[in-house]
């Protein structure tokens, strides 16, 4: 035998045990009530994440918010609640359970598990891809439309409230063909994980509670009566969903509850970094131009994703502000979890969070982390930890992982919306796009405050 053979067989160390996550199992009222307190009113989220991660050397550790949880805050440990399948999901984000009434009952497919996620999941993909040639087209009438009337008057607007009624009127005109009151998709969606108590709210007619429910039922006779509503049943049907009811419900919390919610608070971070970093807006606006032309036309920027600076400038807005800043997930079995900072023992029945806000500011992934700086994409490396719509920003959808069907689409929209405000108008804000870092919720990833325009001109 030669000397190479005998260094191949040699044996391999013993893999390193993984130790138990820090942070008590159990905890009394008295420490979880302080944490939660810290977590949701005195700290914020992110000042009290990093002071734990210090206080225990490491990016996995036990907290107490309202019930144990083990917070993940690099990205290493959270892929595991990409695709694991010992790994669950539980009704609501964590914290954040919309009452069942306002889905009509039926679990969106987000918090389901097997085939109650996969097959509504595959419905979403296909009826997607089946209305992309016409995103195109209907993206350009919304988009005029407000453009039109953003420029009119020359009266002060709310780019807050306008850019939620954009997402709301836009969504279901190119999904389903339907227009609904966007006041409608705002009030159920915007509270929609807001609302405490709602048997008690039912007596009350005037209650948010109550006038939720009442726009959720028009807003589900709007689906059913949608012109692109046959063709989705169809569909449904041919991956073994039949009843009508379901699918409108389903389609619904796709539309109001994914597709809403996380446009609406992109929209607003991309207008407001627009509006706080004017070289950057000046520099997307140069390559647009010089690869479109001053006036670019819709089939032109269908080609926006070859776009590099576009590309860049729009993962730094996802990184510094990701409309799913926490992912959860439960363990079904004991089970070995890596990160970046060793390997825990997972125990049965823990509950795990992954904190993206958190991991998109980590200075071991990402150089001056708190910096808005799109040339740092210019490294493929940093793009390997940035995550977007529950796996990472550049894996392709897959039935049976946990990656937002909808992703590369709000991407593309997202880039539209960029390119046609950027090379057809000006505006300025009476004061500067302002995030809280404190905040917490599902649209705390979006500009605080209305973000009101002092002034706004359309280029023609």
């Amino acid at each position: 035998m030669n000397a190479t053979s005998t260094t191949s067989t040699a044996p391999l160390p013993p893999p390193t045990r993984p130790r138990p996550v820090p942070g008590r199992r159990l905890a009394g009222w008295w420490a979880t009530a302080v944490q939660t307190a810290d977590y949701f009113l005195w700290s914020g989220p992110d000042a009290f994440l990093r002071h734990q991660q210090r206080r225990h050397g490491g990016t996995v550790f036990r907290v107490y918010l309202w019930r144990p949880v083990v917070a993940l805050l690099d990205t290493q440990a959270i892929s595991v609640l990409f695709d694991s399948p010992d790994l669950e999901q539980e009704y609501g984000f964590g914290w954040l359970r919309p009452p069942r009434a306002l889905v009509g009952g039926v679990v969106p497919s987000t918090f389901e598990n097997g085939r109650a996620h996969d097959v509504p999941k595959a419905l979403y993909h296909d009826w997607l891809q089946s209305r992309l040639p016409d995103l195109g087209e209907r993206f350009e009438a919304t988009a005029d439309h407000y453009l039109d009337r953003w420029d009119g008057g020359g009266r002060p607007f709310s780019f807050r409230d306008e850019l939620e009624n954009f997402s709301a009127e836009f969504l279901f005109d190119w999904l389903l063909g339907a227009r609904p009151d966007p006041a409608d998709v705002r009030l159920l969606y915007m509270n929609l994980f807001d609302h405490r108590f709602p048997r008690l709210a039912t007596l009350f007619p005037r209650s948010l509670y109550r006038q939720s429910l009442a726009a959720f039922e028009r807003l589900l006779a709007c689906v059913l009566q949608s012109p692109q509503f046959p063709g989705v049943l169809a569909r449904a049907r041919a991956l073994g969903l039949d009843d009508a009811g379901e699918v409108a419900r389903q389609m619904l919390c796709l539309i109001g509850m994914h597709a809403f919610l996380g446009l609406q608070s992109l929209l607003k971070s991309v207008v407001g970094e627009l509006s706080s970093q004017p070289a950057w807006a000046l520099r997307v606006r140069h390559e647009v131009i010089t690869t479109f032309g001053p006036q670019p036309v819709l089939p032109a920027l269908r080609r926006l994703e070859g776009l590099p600076g576009l590309d860049a400038w729009m993962r730094e807005v996802l990184r510094l502000h990701p409309p799913v800043a926490n992912v959860f997930a439960r363990a079904t079995r004991d089970r070995t979890l890596r990160s970046q900072s060793g390997a825990y023992a997972i125990r049965q029945g823990d509950r795990l969070m992954g904190a993206i806000a958190a991991a998109h500011r980590d200075p071991t992934a990402f150089d001056d982390p708190g910096r808005f700086d799109p040339q740092r994409f210019r490294q493929p490396a940093d793009s390997h930890h940035l995550i977007w719509a529950r796996g990472p920003h550049d894996a392709p959808f897959c039935p049976g992982n946990r990656t937002c069907p909808g992703k590369d689409v709000a991407v593309l929209v997202a880039k539209l919306f960029c390119a046609k405000l950027v090379t057809h108008t000006h505006w300025t804000l009476f004061s500067p796009a302002m995030w809280r870092r404190e905040a917490h919720g599902v649209n705390a990833a979006a500009p605080q405050g209305p973000m009101t325009v002092s002034a706004f001109e359309r280029v023609r």
